[in-house]
């Protein structure tokens, strides 16, 4: 306990914190900004149908049966 009061920890630990925090800002930064993939615009419309319609729709795609119930 003394030595992190004392400071040791931050002399040993503060270039892996100063990148830890750095990496955080740049992941922060474009958050939102990222448009929507071809994948998950279909999964999102698709999700607005009816569970009926859903299930016609599986007989025509690739997808497991019941992947967007």
């Amino acid at each position: 306990m003394e030595a992190i009061l004392g400071g040791q920890w931050l002399r040993r630990w503060w270039p892996l914190a100063l990148l830890a925090a750095f990496s955080v800002g740049l992941r922060l930064s474009d958050l939102g900004r990222q448009s929507l993939w071809a994948d998950e615009a279909v999964s999102w419309s698709v999700s607005r149908l009816t569970p009926g319609e859903m299930m016609a729709l599986s007989e025509r795609d690739h997808q497991a049966p019941f992947y967007y119930l």
